[in-house]
C-alpha cells in the first residue's frame, strides 16, 4: 500500500500466478506467449470467475512479465506480445457477468444501528453523512481534521491516491460535527474511532452496572483468569 504495508493485491497476484503455473506447468517463462495467456484466461473462465475479474487477473499476469522485462529476466518483446491479448468483452464470452454492487437501503442500515457497538454505529453514521470511503472512516484522526471553518475538513495523510501525490479531503458538515463532538475529547490527537477505547468503555460500563459487590474471591478469580500477554489485544484503529 501507499504506507508501505502489504495490500490485498498480493493475494490477487498469487491467485493469478497459481492458475498460470497450473495451466502452463513446466513451460519456461521465455516460452510463455499470447496463446499461453489465452489458455490461462480460458481456465479462469472455466473456474467460474466473472468477466471483469478474469480481465483484471490477466492484466496482473501481464504486469508480472512487465516487471520481469524491466529486470531483464525475459525479453521486452515478450511483455509487448502479451499485450496483444484483448480483454473479454461483454456479450462475447461465456464468462458470467456480475450484478452491479448497490448501496444497502437506508432502512436496512437504520434497523442495524441499534445492534452495533456505540463506536461502530457512529462510524456507520459518519460514513452515511460524508459519503467517504470506508478506509477514511477507519483512519479518521483528530490531528488531521481542520476545524477552523463552519465545515470541517479531514485530510488523511495516507489514502488510496497517496502514491500518486494526490490529496484527499472529506468534508464534515454540522450534523456530522454533532456526531463527532462527544468523541473528540477522549480521542485526544489520535483516532476518533478506536477499538481499544471501545473495549475500555465497555468494561467500565459493565463494571458500573454491576449489582453485586466485588468479593475478594471474585478479584482472585479474575486475577487468575487474566492473561498477561493475550494473543490479540484491541488495536488502536479499526481496519
Amino acid at each position: 500500500g501507499s504506507d508501505g504495508r502489504p495490500s490485498s493485491e498480493i493475494a490477487n497476484y498469487r491467485t493469478a500466478i497459481a492458475v498460470a503455473s497450473r495451466v502452463c506447468l513446466g513451460m519456461d517463462a521465455k516460452s510463455f506467449g499470447p496463446l499461453a495467456l489465452q489458455r490461462v484466461r480460458d481456465a479462469m473462465v472455466a473456474a467460474g470467475w466473472s468477466r471483469t475479474h478474469v480481465n483484471a487477473q490477466v492484466s496482473r499476469v501481464r504486469r508480472v512479465f512487465k516487471w520481469a522485462a524491466a529486470n531483464e529476466l525475459v525479453p521486452a518483446e515478450k511483455w509487448l506480445a502479451l499485450g496483444c491479448v484483448r480483454g473479454l468483452s461483454r456479450g462475447r464470452t461465456t464468462a458470467r457477468e456480475c450484478d452491479p454492487i448497490r448501496p444497502a437501503p437506508d432502512s436496512d442500515v437504520e434497523q442495524t444501528l441499534p445492534h452495533l457497538p456505540a463506536a461502530v454505529a457512529s462510524m456507520v453514521r459518519f460514513h452515511l453523512l460524508t459519503g467517504c470511503r470506508a478506509q477514511d472512516v477507519c483512519r479518521l484522526r483528530v490531528d488531521q481534521i481542520d476545524r477552523t471553518g463552519p465545515v470541517w475538513v479531514f485530510r488523511p495523510k495516507q489514502h488510496k491516491g497517496t502514491w500518486r501525490g494526490k490529496t484527499r479531503e472529506v468534508f464534515i458538515g454540522p450534523r456530522c460535527q454533532e456526531l463527532l463532538a462527544p468523541l473528540l475529547p477522549a480521542a485526544g490527537d489520535g483516532y476518533v474511532f478506536s477499538p481499544r477505547r471501545q473495549v475500555e468503555e465497555q468494561r467500565a460500563a459493565r463494571t458500573a452496572a454491576r449489582k453485586t459487590p466485588r468479593f475478594p474471591s471474585h478479584l482472585r478469580r479474575n486475577a487468575e483468569k487474566r492473561v498477561d500477554r493475550p494473543k490479540r489485544r484491541p488495536a488502536e484503529a479499526y481496519t
